[in-house]
């Protein structure tokens, strides 16, 4: 009896061991991309965390400044000109006044931000070796950090890989990834506050900069029509294309301090939107490098 069952036993062959290979390849071929999707999908989640402490932030320090936000209060280190309100950074010493910066508007909201930590989306491959931690001028760590501040006029500085070389080089714009808006009215809800950088639009007219091309950063005066029609999410998610942050689409922090998550076309919608919803033909944007 016992031999017939050993005999009845058969062998685990090579083609069998071949046929599981397979078989497992298979399987993990198609869960790679939903396990991906899902990583990709927790950080758009805690992007859009970030950008409603943003806009709660904005709320706190309207309320406490006449229902005003920071780019529309001359602070006492401007010159006091109409162009000294949007650009905080034209009278700091050693910084070219041309290139207006976002560092400047999200630092005047330091006390009701609470860390910097919050100006970084959890998706943004590109940055995330320059997370700044807290608002000193610490190398390594801080917002204000020296060498953040020099790597912002460095050329090589750009956002179109994984890898930028940022080492640890955090603070000023480095260590943001949101885009302002200086049309924002308090008193108008429907228009955008804030929101993931990674979008671009390509104006053959124009030869826009921007276009491929974000991380030339500073302000720009987007045109409600050609430059609407043309304005798309930048969708590469691997370490050899792009640096889109949240795979075809973004979040948009509104003035009524909700968060919209929308993909190319509710893009588009959103600022047409903003901008009828203002009465202006341009959107006026500082986009961070």
């Amino acid at each position: 009896m016992k031999d017939r069952i050993t005999r009845g036993i058969k062998a685990f062959t090579r083609i069998d061991l071949l046929v599981v290979v397979v078989l497992l390849a298979i399987l993990l071929a198609l869960l790679l991309p939903a396990l991906a999707g899902t990583r990709y999908h927790s950080d758009r989640v805690k992007c859009v965390g970030h950008l409603k402490q943003s806009g709660l932030a904005f709320k706190i320090f309207s309320s406490d400044n006449d229902d005003w936000y920071p780019y529309e209060i001359l602070p006492p280190w401007t010159n006091g000109t109409a162009e000294a309100t949007i650009s905080l950074t034209n009278a700091i010493e050693g910084y070219d006044p041309k290139s207006m910066a976002a560092w400047a508007h999200w630092s005047v909201l330091s006390n009701e931000l609470g860390s910097p930590k919050i100006l970084l989306c959890p998706g943004n491959r590109s940055k995330k070796y320059s997370l700044a931690t807290d608002w000193s001028s610490q190398n390594g760590r801080g917002f204000y950090s020296k060498q953040g501040y020099q790597k912002m006029g460095n050329k090589n500085t750009v956002h179109t890989k994984n890898n930028p070389n940022y080492n640890r080089i955090v603070g000023y714009d480095c260590s943001i990834s949101y885009f302002l808006s200086f049309d924002a009215d308090e008193f108008i809800p429907a228009g955008i506050l804030a929101g993931d950088f990674n979008f671009e639009y390509n104006d053959a007219a124009k030869a826009d900069p921007f276009e491929d091309n974000p991380h030339l950063s500073g302000s720009d005066y987007m045109d409600a029509g050609a430059d609407f029609a043309a304005l798309t999410w930048v969708t590469g998610i691997d370490s050899d294309t792009a640096w889109g942050i949240h795979d075809k689409a973004g979040n948009l922090a509104l003035t009524d301090g909700s968060v919209v998550q929308v993909n190319t076309a509710q893009l588009r919608d959103q600022f047409r939107a903003s901008t009828n919803a203002w009465g202006k033909s341009t959107l006026h944007l500082l986009i961070p490098r």
